[in-house]
């Protein structure tokens, strides 16, 4: 079979290439009739707000024929008119105060840092209208810069507050050329003591020096103490940071008696921080013991004791007790709240923030039991206000209201986030029986355990907390924290009830 002939290689002929003209896009047609495309430079930017354009060329040749086009997509430039004085000093403030989470959700302007209460909701949101069976999130900083876990020091009515500066200002208070004392105090927290030294100091008028009661018949008693002071403060810091890493755990067991879901939940959370040492939990833990460690009196209890003899009147709120000099509780006070608490705030508010913004699943367990240590250690400020009201004698019911409102708009502020930024409840109502539930939640069986043991006993009291809600008992276990399980948790602005027939304190307007 003859072989095929090999083709002939076609002739290649060279087209002249003709110079291209770029000729804008023309809106009409060569008819003279209106076009109804846009014109090449025309933005399409609906209702003036910024939004994708596109800017387009043809390339014409010589003889005007179309051979391409060259198109931009990108952003209008957006021009605004300057702003005036009040508005550059609001945008300010909002910047430095923060703004709501709906308003910063939908970029829009807040104003809720210039409301005159820091508790009252900006005006887009009080002015939105509300939907029956639809859960509305409450009016909130997008941000927890304005949260309170604890006290800077003792209000102005209360009986051990001092005026003298340098005690905040943790300044040396001790004369010159005087001996300094070892002294040994204890909360009677286990058996663990907390060394100090101290020395003599000038007191001045403002300075409290002495505890003052009240017997049954309304008869006013005094106890006068020796003129001694905190010295060598950065010593005593370094022993009170021994002292709170031996003792903390210790803390934790006036718990067990209070409710079987608290010591539940916090056995779990006391593992999970030692498992986890450098997570927000562990955190949590810190804030909630070291903060009984600023409620709880100090009492001497060493063989140095300036001179000091248990007290002896039977109706005194401290009978039987060695108190420290009123000056030497301040200074304990101020040294971890200056130094311990406040840096542990900090951290604290940034885990959460980096945790809950956004919301992950891997990341609810450690949100949960953070957010229940927080609220239950708001229902113990609250004790202790009724306490050191009680203790002291005060014509109501709580020492420091105001106090109380900062910390329960802290309380509502967690709440919030819990439920309507990660739609905490959601998993506890959730069948952890099911493995896809586990596996989504990254959960290990004993934790499984845990969330199983939870829905029932939070099921067995559901109503005594939706009851409980209602008697405004703030101190009582399971108020705050037993609204994590609630959907429709309290989202009304802070009214502090300090009696249950309706005997209010209201927030200054």
């Amino acid at each position: 079979m003859p072989s095929p002939c090999p083709e002939r290689p076609r002739a290649v002929t060279k087209v002249p290439q003709t110079p291209l003209a770029i000729v804008h896009y023309r809106p009409s047609d060569p008819e003279g009739r209106p076009s109804r495309k846009r014109p090449a430079l025309e933005e399409i930017t609906p209702q003036d707000i910024a939004s994708p354009i596109f800017h387009q060329v043809l390339l014409e040749d010589l003889n005007g024929d179309v051979q391409g086009a060259m198109i931009n997509f990108g952003k209008r430039a957006r021009t605004r008119t300057p702003l005036s004085q009040e508005k550059r000093r609001q945008t300010a403030q909002a910047r430095k105060g923060g703004v709501c989470a709906r308003c910063k959700k939908s970029k829009r302007q807040c104003d809720i840092t210039q409301k005159k209460s820091p508790y009252e909701s900006c005006t887009l949101c009080a002015h939105t209208k509300l939907y029956k069976s639809v859960g509305r999130n409450p009016c909130f900083k997008s941000t927890l810069v304005d949260i309170l876990f604890f006290r800077s020091g003792p209000a102005s009515n209360e009986p051990l507050f001092t005026q003298r500066d340098a005690v905040f200002h943790l300044e040396d208070l001790a004369m010159p050329d005087v001996s300094v004392k070892t002294l040994e105090l204890t909360q009677h927290i286990g058996c663990h003591h907390l060394i100090v030294h101290a020395s003599k100091f000038a007191p001045s008028p403002e300075d409290v020096v002495s505890y003052k009661w009240q017997d049954p018949y309304g008869r006013p008693h005094e106890l006068r103490m020796p003129d001694y002071c905190l010295t060598n403060l950065d010593t005593v810091y370094n022993y009170f940071v021994q002292y709170i890493e031996l003792a903390k755990w210790s803390y934790f067991e006036s718990l067990r008696a209070e409710t079987d879901l608290g010591w539940l939940t916090v056995s779990m959370a006391i593992q999970h921080a030692k498992e986890r040492p450098n997570s927000l939990v562990a955190d949590a833990l810190n804030l909630w013991a070291i903060s009984r460690m600023i409620e709880i009196p100090w009492e001497i209890c060493g063989t140095e004791r300036l001179g000091v003899s248990p007290i002896n009147d039977a109706h005194s709120p401290h009978h039987g007790k060695m108190l420290v000099p009123p000056i030497m509780d301040t200074q304990l006070d101020q040294i971890v709240i200056k130094k311990i608490l406040s840096p542990l705030r900090a951290r604290i508010l940034q885990k959460f923030e980096r945790l809950i913004t956004p919301a992950k699943p891997e990341a609810w367990f450690e949100i949960y039991l953070s957010a229940f240590i927080f609220l239950n250690h708001i229902e113990r400020l609250a004790k202790h206000s009724t306490c050191h009201a009680k203790k002291h004698t005060m014509p109501r019911k709580y020492s420091n209201v105001h106090f109380l409102e900062r910390a329960f708009h802290t309380a509502k502020s967690i709440l919030a986030r819990f439920h309507f930024v990660c739609n905490g409840s959601a998993p506890l109502r959730v069948d952890w029986r099911s493995p896809e539930t586990v596996a989504m939640a990254r959960l290990e069986s004993d934790q499984v355990e845990f969330m199983k043991t939870t829905q029932t006993m939070i099921a067995a009291r559901e109503l005594e907390v939706i009851i409980l809600r209602g008697t405004h008992k703030y101190e009582q276990p399971l108020y705050w924290t037993g609204q994590l399980f609630l959907e429709n948790f309290d989202t009304s602005p802070v009214h502090v009830v300090e009696e249950p027939d309706d005997i209010s304190v209201k927030m200054e307007a």
